[in-house]
């Protein structure tokens, strides 16, 4: 769209210039809009106020669970920029905290309409419907990032990636073995879907997509650590103790790892081995919370 200039013909159609019909009105409403934003930011009027100041101060409330200062804010940022997508976004959270599905689904359709390309909000607002209980909403959402992004490996895996930080762990999964079927040498999608198998305890599954990722990178220490942790989850801790200390080889100073097999060792009843590798983790990791219980006074 051409911008406007103050001399330009007013759109509305009047023959006046921009500037002499409709320009003062938009004006006399934008400074409205921007002092009604600094009240409800509570700035001095002294200390300029932009929409940007104002996300930071409603995002604050928000954590805090102030809602209503936040909801506020956010309603006279959508004065003065009515598609603006983090405000938009915020208030179907606000929605979704209260219990308000109504303003959820409000919000999260205005967020929608705002950008419709734009597959970040698209996947978290599929996230949300899933949470108020509308999994067509979602798929529907799910669905159309799949036609927005380009059908690429890496695509299908920063798309599954998306999914799995998010929780939506069968739609991450999907993901990844679309990224497979196209490269089966992704060694990174094969161990991403071996953790979303394990989240999912779908253990045979997870054992066979770590074994796909160590063929690719046979030194790939997160992966034996984790095809460890599934076979001590399937009960072979013979086979998870290989593997833990195969991943410590690769990396001594993975801390996960020497804690993973002190669980090994004490389940097979070897508590000095066990004590070992705790007081190990405890030296390389000395904040982690699983280590409390271990070494309380």
């Amino acid at each position: 769209m051409t911008k406007i200039t103050r001399n330009d013909k007013c759109p509305c159609g009047s023959g006046k210039k921009y500037k002499s019909c409709c320009l003062p009105e938009l004006e006399a409403r934008r400074f409205a809009a921007l002092a009604a934003l600094r009240d409800a930011c509570g700035i001095h009027p002294s200390e300029p106020v932009s929409v940007a100041k104002a996300i930071v101060l409603a995002v604050e409330h928000q954590k805090a669970s102030r809602f209503p200062l936040a909801e506020k804010i956010y309603h006279n940022v959508l004065l003065l920029e009515p598609e603006h997508q983090d405000a938009l976004f915020a208030l179907a959270l606000i929605g979704q905290a209260k219990g308000d599905k109504d303003q959820a689904v409000e919000y999260l359709e205005k967020c929608l309409n705002a950008d419709p390309n734009n597959y970040n909000y698209r996947i978290r607002i599929g996230s949300i419907y899933n949470s108020l209980d509308m999994p067509e909403k979602a798929q529907e959402c799910f669905q159309s990032i799949r036609e927005l992004i380009a059908n690429t490996p890496l695509d299908q895996f920063n798309l599954g990636n998306l999914f799995n930080n998010l929780g939506e762990l069968n739609e991450a999964a999907v993901c990844y073995e679309q990224a497979l079927k196209v490269k089966p040498d992704f060694g990174e999608a094969h161990f991403n879907l071996g953790t979303v198998y394990l989240k999912l305890d779908q253990l045979d599954k997870a054992v066979a997509s770590l074994q796909s990722a160590l063929k690719v990178n046979p030194g790939y220490a997160k992966a034996h650590n984790n095809l460890g942790f599934t076979l001590s989850k399937k009960g072979d801790l013979d086979g998870a103790i290989a593997h833990y200390q195969e991943a410590l080889s690769l990396t001594p100073g993975f801390a996960q790892a020497h804690y993973n097999l002190g669980n090994a060792f004490k389940a097979q009843g070897l508590e000095e081995k066990a004590m070992a590798c705790f007081e190990k983790t405890r030296e390389l990791q000395p904040d982690m919370p699983e280590l409390a219980e271990i070494f309380k006074d």
